[in-house]
């Protein structure tokens, strides 16, 4: 059986979570390591150290307009699709579902309905800086695809939507049907992993430098002997800094061959179009005077001392 609990407000919602931990459906990825702002060993501690106050702290400046962005993208996803959305922004709905542990629950952001459906589609709602020339399971972050499979399988949803908007420019929106052998996999992981880390006393292993350092804030004057994996590891990242380094050798070398190909002329054409497709322009850091000038003052400039501020752009055909 699914059960439906409405929260009025955050706080009243912060309220009921603080009392017993849970699986939300954005914390799946973070355990299963797919959040690159947040290692399952940084998750481990906030979880481990959170109170109602310190969640409270939180609510900073970036997370209120990011409530207020969420609301805007679900109206601009509204009016793109003609979908009807059935949840007001102030609402936390949070669902619950008894053939899995009772510590995992969803609250999507938005539930959407169309004449036709039997069932409501779920609405997550992101806002992001990356480039999205389409959503699909193969290239939606998998952050994102983990939270909505989820959502769907503690929900018993059909299918569920991502809206993003692209670095405030445009709204791309895709539809992800429920797999049922996704949603069992991740439903497996996050329960082996919380019940052990959460729940029990295990303590996760730390995976990156900040890990490190927030588990030993301070180091022991003692060494530490390399293992056979460390030592492997070490030796691929050498040969792969080796790789990086002939690599940018020869972009630097290709794109001297490009500035010599300029002589005299500020721009460079292609197939007989007007429209420059390369220009030789001075990056604003690198030359603070020229912000502002005209395409007369960097022919001037580029055979200067400022010639390691200059660069090539390329303009898309």
């Amino acid at each position: 059986m699914i059960t439906r609990t409405t929260y009025k407000t955050r706080q009243e919602w912060l309220h009921a979570r603080n009392d017993t931990p849970v699986i939300g459906s954005s914390d799946v990825g973070t355990i299963m390591g797919l959040n690159p702002y947040m290692t399952p060993y940084q998750y481990w501690r906030v979880k481990k150290m959170e109170t109602l106050e310190t969640a409270a702290e939180e609510d900073n400046d970036s997370m209120i307009r990011g409530r207020f962005k969420e609301d805007a993208i679900a109206r601009m996803f509204e009016q793109a699709t003609g979908e009807k959305i059935v949840k007001r922004s102030e609402q936390i709905e949070v669902y619950r579902n008894d053939k899995y542990p009772s510590y995992m629950q969803a609250a999507p952001d938005r539930e959407v309905f169309a004449a036709g459906r039997s069932t409501r589609y779920i609405l997550e709602c992101k806002d992001t800086k990356m480039h999205l020339p389409e959503l699909t399971p193969e290239t939606v972050p998998m952050l994102w695809y983990t939270q909505v499979m989820y959502q769907m399988g503690i929900m018993e949803r059909d299918a569920a939507y991502i809206a993003a908007e692209e670095g405030g420019k445009r709204l791309v929106y895709a539809l992800f049907d429920f797999d049922r052998s996704k949603f069992d996999y991740i439903v497996e992981y996050c329960r082996d992993w919380f019940e052990r880390y959460i729940l029990g006393d295990e303590i996760p292993p730390v995976e990156t430098g900040q890990d490190v350092i927030l588990a030993w804030p301070v180091s022991e004057a003692a060494p530490r002997e390399a293992d056979s994996e460390i030592r492997d590891t070490i030796a691929w990242v050498r040969t792969q800094r080796s790789k990086v380094a002939a690599m940018q050798a020869e972009i630097t070398k290709a794109e001297e061959r490009v500035k010599a190909y300029f002589m005299q002329y500020d721009t460079i054409t292609y197939d007989g179009r007007k429209r420059p497709w390369l220009t030789w322009a001075l990056t604003q850091a690198g030359f603070e005077g020229i912000k502002g000038g005209q395409p007369g003052h960097i022919c001037q400039v580029r055979k200067g001392e400022h010639d390691a501020a200059i660069i090539i752009q390329i303009t898309q055909l």
